[in-house]
């Protein structure tokens, strides 16, 4: 069991470590503790459904062929579109958002977060599908189990990160910018990927 454990955080870091630049980015969108929450939430709603899909395909459930995959960069795409109209929005009718906003803003995040993660986990299902498909049900729970762990973690070094005074401000400055950028870069990317693997 000690080495399916240690099998599924290896295949957890080395598929996730390009999440952290994200993670930085949606953390430094969430403002209060409800919306880093947000935040994790949607990062253990990506999480579960790539490993719901990774089981599924282990079991033998046809795999969605790799060129489909780059349909998802649309996901990414469309997000950062929209926080950069929000950010027009904002400096068009500046304001102190109030608690809907607030409110709004949450579920906006979580929707964003999961997106992004799932949008973002192509190299995921290639790694934990071939994985999966070696493993009894008892090693696929320790491995879910893993996986949930480890991206507790991640969001927890995330937000350690993102409460560095340097790295905070220059997130809070460039924020309106980095974000809808490395959004609509990793679509492209996504979608790239996915369509000259085909």
């Amino acid at each position: 069991m000690a080495e399916t454990l240690l099998a599924a955080a290896i295949a957890f870091a080395g598929t996730d470590l390009d999440d952290l630049a994200l993670n930085l980015l949606l953390f430094a969108q969430a403002e209060t503790g409800k919306q880093r929450r947000a935040v994790i939430a949607g990062k253990y709603l990506g999480t579960g459904t790539l490993v719901l899909l990774s089981l599924l395909a282990a079991y033998g459930l046809r795999p969605v062929p790799r060129t489909w995959l780059g349909w998802l960069g649309l996901a990414p795409i469309a997000l950062g579109l929209r926080n950069w109209a929000a950010f027009r929005r904002e400096q068009k009718q500046p304001g102190q958002p109030g608690r809907e906003n607030r409110q709004e803003r949450a579920r906006s995040l979580t929707v964003q977060s999961a997106l992004v993660t799932v949008a973002n986990g192509a190299d995921n299902l290639g790694v934990y599908i071939p994985l999966f498909a070696g493993y009894t049900p008892s090693q696929m729970a320790a491995a879910a189990v893993v996986f949930g762990v480890m991206t507790g973690l991640w969001c927890v070094l995330s937000i350690r990160l993102t409460e560095l005074p340097p790295l905070r401000r220059f997130l809070q400055a460039y924020r309106h910018i980095l974000v809808p950028a490395v959004l609509v870069l990793l679509g492209f990317y996504i979608m790239a990927r996915g369509f000259l693997a085909g």
